[in-house]
C-alpha cells in the first residue's frame, strides 16, 4: 500500500503519485498486532455498512477510536 495524498496526512504509507506506486515493496506488518487490532475493531462495534465512518462518528466514543488508532499505528511500521 501506498498514500497517494499530497495533503498532510498520519497514513503510515510511503508517499507515491500513480505513476510511481507500482515501484514500492510491500509494508510489513506485526500480524499478531494486526489481529488484535481488528478483534478491538469487532469489541467496539466499529463498523459502517457503507464504509463511510464520518457521517456515523456520533456513534463512535472517541476514546476508544484513539486506542484503536494507537493499535493500528503500533501494527504497521511508520515510513515516509
Amino acid at each position: 500500500m501506498v498514500n497517494l495524498s499530497a495533503d498532510p496526512s498520519t497514513l503510515p504509507f510511503p508517499r507515491a503519485t500513480p505513476l510511481t506506486a507500482a515501484a514500492h515493496r510491500p509494508v510489513q506488518h506485526k500480524a499478531t498486532a494486526v489481529a488484535a487490532a481488528l478483534a478491538q475493531e469487532k469489541a467496539i462495534g466499529y463498523y459502517v455498512l457503507s464504509g463511510e465512518y464520518w457521517k456515523s462518528e456520533h456513534q463512535f466514543d472517541p476514546t476508544r477510536i484513539d486506542a484503536l488508532d494507537a493499535m493500528w499505528r503500533a501494527a504497521i511500521p511508520q515510513r515516509q
